[in-house]
Protein backbone atom coordinates (compact mmCIF):
# COMPACT_ATOMS: atom_id res chain seq x y z
CA UNK A 1 0.00 0.00 0.00
CA UNK A 2 2.72 2.17 0.78
CA UNK A 3 4.70 1.81 -2.63
CA UNK A 4 1.67 2.67 -4.27
CA UNK A 5 0.82 5.68 -2.18
CA UNK A 6 4.15 7.02 -2.95
CA UNK A 7 4.30 5.83 -6.91
CA UNK A 8 0.65 7.74 -6.89
CA UNK A 9 2.34 10.75 -5.40
CA UNK A 10 5.39 10.71 -7.37
CA UNK A 11 3.32 10.36 -10.74
CA UNK A 12 0.34 13.18 -9.60
CA UNK A 13 4.00 15.60 -8.69
CA UNK A 14 4.59 15.06 -11.90
CA UNK A 15 1.55 15.64 -14.07
CA UNK A 16 1.25 19.12 -11.64
CA UNK A 17 4.83 19.74 -13.26
CA UNK A 18 4.06 19.24 -16.77
CA UNK A 19 0.72 21.40 -16.67
CA UNK A 20 2.63 24.60 -14.82
CA UNK A 21 5.33 24.07 -17.22
CA UNK A 22 2.79 23.75 -20.26
CA UNK A 23 0.85 26.65 -19.17
CA UNK A 24 3.74 28.58 -19.00
CA UNK A 25 4.87 27.89 -22.54
CA UNK A 26 1.66 28.73 -23.65
CA UNK A 27 1.21 32.16 -21.77
CA UNK A 28 4.84 32.87 -23.03
CA UNK A 29 3.52 32.16 -26.65
CA UNK A 30 0.46 33.86 -26.40
CA UNK A 31 2.32 37.02 -24.63
CA UNK A 32 5.42 37.36 -27.24
CA UNK A 33 3.41 35.43 -30.46
CA UNK A 34 6.90 33.66 -31.02
CA UNK A 35 5.58 30.33 -30.64
CA UNK A 36 2.41 27.91 -31.07
CA UNK A 37 1.02 27.11 -27.76
CA UNK A 38 0.42 23.61 -27.27
CA UNK A 39 -3.02 21.98 -25.62
CA UNK A 40 -2.84 18.13 -24.71
CA UNK A 41 -6.64 17.87 -26.04
CA UNK A 42 -5.81 18.68 -29.83
CA UNK A 43 -4.11 15.30 -29.83
CA UNK A 44 -6.69 13.63 -27.48
CA UNK A 45 -9.57 13.43 -29.19
CA UNK A 46 -12.48 10.99 -30.23
CA UNK A 47 -13.00 9.37 -33.21
CA UNK A 48 -13.78 11.46 -36.28
CA UNK A 49 -17.24 12.41 -37.68
CA UNK A 50 -18.66 11.32 -40.85
CA UNK A 51 -20.87 14.29 -41.49
CA UNK A 52 -19.07 17.23 -42.82
CA UNK A 53 -19.18 20.85 -42.19
CA UNK A 54 -18.78 23.69 -44.42
CA UNK A 55 -16.56 26.40 -42.66
CA UNK A 56 -16.05 29.58 -44.28
CA UNK A 57 -13.34 32.35 -42.99
CA UNK A 58 -13.97 35.95 -42.75
CA UNK A 59 -12.37 39.33 -42.10
CA UNK A 60 -14.01 42.39 -40.91
CA UNK A 61 -10.82 44.96 -41.30
CA UNK A 62 -11.31 48.35 -40.34
CA UNK A 63 -7.38 49.68 -40.69
CA UNK A 64 -7.20 50.52 -44.84
CA UNK A 65 -3.14 49.96 -44.55
CA UNK A 66 -3.63 46.74 -43.13
CA UNK A 67 -3.31 43.37 -44.99
CA UNK A 68 -5.43 40.62 -43.47
CA UNK A 69 -6.80 37.45 -45.17
CA UNK A 70 -6.97 33.61 -44.40
CA UNK A 71 -5.36 32.32 -47.22
CA UNK A 72 -7.64 29.44 -47.39
CA UNK A 73 -11.35 30.74 -47.40
CA UNK A 74 -13.14 28.00 -46.76
CA UNK A 75 -12.53 24.05 -45.98
CA UNK A 76 -14.93 21.12 -45.68
CA UNK A 77 -14.31 19.29 -42.66
CA UNK A 78 -15.52 16.94 -39.79
CA UNK A 79 -16.11 16.67 -36.45
CA UNK A 80 -13.28 15.63 -33.99
CA UNK A 81 -11.06 16.70 -37.07
CA UNK A 82 -8.08 19.18 -36.21
CA UNK A 83 -7.75 22.16 -38.49
CA UNK A 84 -4.97 24.99 -39.19
CA UNK A 85 -6.03 27.95 -40.71
CA UNK A 86 -2.99 29.99 -42.06
CA UNK A 87 -3.68 34.08 -42.02
CA UNK A 88 -1.56 36.37 -43.61
CA UNK A 89 -1.29 39.86 -42.44
CA UNK A 90 0.85 42.83 -43.46
CA UNK A 91 1.01 46.41 -42.79
CA UNK A 92 1.28 48.66 -45.56
CA UNK A 93 1.60 52.13 -43.92
CA UNK A 94 4.76 54.33 -43.36
CA UNK A 95 4.70 53.90 -39.33
CA UNK A 96 3.60 51.49 -36.68
CA UNK A 97 0.47 49.94 -36.74
CA UNK A 98 -1.50 48.46 -32.97
CA UNK A 99 -4.30 46.59 -33.40
CA UNK A 100 -6.45 43.57 -31.90
CA UNK A 101 -8.55 41.29 -33.36
CA UNK A 102 -11.83 39.96 -31.78
CA UNK A 103 -13.71 36.35 -32.78
CA UNK A 104 -16.89 35.95 -34.33
CA UNK A 105 -18.95 32.74 -35.17
CA UNK A 106 -22.07 32.82 -37.01
CA UNK A 107 -24.21 31.64 -35.79
CA UNK A 108 -23.53 32.75 -32.31
CA UNK A 109 -25.14 29.20 -30.69
CA UNK A 110 -22.55 27.41 -32.53
CA UNK A 111 -19.56 28.40 -30.38
CA UNK A 112 -20.06 26.29 -28.23
CA UNK A 113 -19.97 23.62 -30.23
CA UNK A 114 -16.21 24.89 -31.81
CA UNK A 115 -13.07 23.99 -29.63
CA UNK A 116 -10.28 27.04 -31.13
CA UNK A 117 -7.03 25.20 -29.50
CA UNK A 118 -4.85 28.71 -31.12
CA UNK A 119 -6.60 31.62 -31.53
CA UNK A 120 -5.59 35.04 -33.22
CA UNK A 121 -7.64 36.93 -30.49
CA UNK A 122 -7.20 38.11 -26.83
CA UNK A 123 -3.73 39.62 -28.04
CA UNK A 124 -2.33 42.79 -28.92
CA UNK A 125 -0.28 43.25 -32.72
CA UNK A 126 2.15 45.58 -33.44
CA UNK A 127 3.56 46.01 -37.52
CA UNK A 128 6.33 47.76 -37.85
CA UNK A 129 6.04 49.77 -41.35
CA UNK A 130 6.55 46.98 -44.34
CA UNK A 131 6.57 44.20 -41.64
CA UNK A 132 4.22 41.21 -42.47
CA UNK A 133 3.40 37.77 -40.11
CA UNK A 134 1.49 34.27 -40.88
CA UNK A 135 -0.37 33.57 -38.12
CA UNK A 136 -2.48 30.44 -37.19
CA UNK A 137 -5.66 29.65 -35.81
CA UNK A 138 -6.19 25.79 -35.25
CA UNK A 139 -9.98 24.34 -33.99
CA UNK A 140 -12.01 21.33 -34.71
CA UNK A 141 -15.27 21.10 -34.12
CA UNK A 142 -16.42 19.23 -30.97
CA UNK A 143 -17.53 15.22 -30.98
CA UNK A 144 -21.48 16.04 -30.00
CA UNK A 145 -22.55 16.51 -33.41
CA UNK A 146 -26.59 16.18 -33.61
CA UNK A 147 -27.07 20.07 -31.89
CA UNK A 148 -24.68 21.73 -34.03
CA UNK A 149 -26.17 20.41 -37.21
CA UNK A 150 -29.91 21.44 -35.94
CA UNK A 151 -28.17 24.89 -35.20
CA UNK A 152 -26.43 25.63 -38.43
CA UNK A 153 -29.24 23.88 -40.78
CA UNK A 154 -31.85 26.80 -39.03
CA UNK A 155 -29.29 29.78 -39.51
CA UNK A 156 -27.66 29.09 -43.16
CA UNK A 157 -29.99 26.46 -45.01
CA UNK A 158 -31.66 27.56 -48.47
CA UNK A 159 -32.86 24.62 -50.34
CA UNK A 160 -33.09 26.48 -53.78
CA UNK A 161 -29.79 29.15 -52.99
CA UNK A 162 -26.01 27.73 -52.92
CA UNK A 163 -23.97 28.95 -50.58
CA UNK A 164 -20.68 29.99 -50.94
CA UNK A 165 -17.44 31.37 -49.31
CA UNK A 166 -15.22 34.00 -49.55
CA UNK A 167 -12.10 35.34 -47.13
CA UNK A 168 -11.94 38.89 -48.77
CA UNK A 169 -10.65 42.12 -47.28
CA UNK A 170 -12.57 45.18 -46.01
CA UNK A 171 -16.22 42.90 -45.80
CA UNK A 172 -18.29 42.89 -42.82
CA UNK A 173 -20.14 39.80 -41.84
CA UNK A 174 -23.09 39.92 -43.90
CA UNK A 175 -20.96 40.54 -46.92
CA UNK A 176 -18.94 36.74 -46.09
CA UNK A 177 -21.15 35.31 -48.37
CA UNK A 178 -20.32 35.63 -52.17
CA UNK A 179 -21.73 33.97 -55.71
CA UNK A 180 -19.51 31.96 -56.93
CA UNK A 181 -18.49 33.32 -60.16
CA UNK A 182 -17.08 35.94 -57.62
CA UNK A 183 -15.14 33.44 -55.71
CA UNK A 184 -13.78 31.60 -58.55
CA UNK A 185 -12.31 35.19 -60.13
CA UNK A 186 -11.10 36.72 -56.95
CA UNK A 187 -9.64 32.91 -55.28
CA UNK A 188 -9.89 30.89 -58.87
CA UNK A 189 -9.87 28.34 -56.16
CA UNK A 190 -12.83 26.46 -56.88
CA UNK A 191 -10.92 23.33 -55.58
CA UNK A 192 -11.46 24.97 -52.14
CA UNK A 193 -15.01 24.68 -52.06
CA UNK A 194 -15.80 20.93 -52.76
CA UNK A 195 -18.96 19.62 -51.21
CA UNK A 196 -19.41 23.15 -49.99
CA UNK A 197 -22.98 24.87 -50.95
CA UNK A 198 -24.87 21.80 -51.61
CA UNK A 199 -28.31 21.58 -49.82
CA UNK A 200 -27.25 18.97 -47.33
CA UNK A 201 -24.21 20.30 -45.54
CA UNK A 202 -24.28 22.72 -42.52
CA UNK A 203 -22.39 25.97 -42.90
CA UNK A 204 -20.97 27.90 -39.97
CA UNK A 205 -18.61 31.14 -40.76
CA UNK A 206 -15.65 32.01 -38.45
CA UNK A 207 -14.74 35.73 -39.20
CA UNK A 208 -12.11 37.77 -37.30
CA UNK A 209 -12.70 41.70 -36.80
CA UNK A 210 -9.71 43.45 -36.49
CA UNK A 211 -10.13 46.66 -33.91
Amino acid sequence: MNKFFHFAIRLALIFTVIFIATQTFNGFCKLTQKCSPFYFSYYLHGEEGSNPYGVVFGIDNYHTDLEFEPLEPSITTVANRNNKITYRIKNNSDHFINFRIKLHVDPEKARDGIVIYQCLCDSNYKLKKGEERILEMKFRIRGSERKLNKIAINRFFQKNNSVNFAGSQNHGMEKVMESPQEIRSKKDNARKLDGMGSEDIPVLKIVYEVL
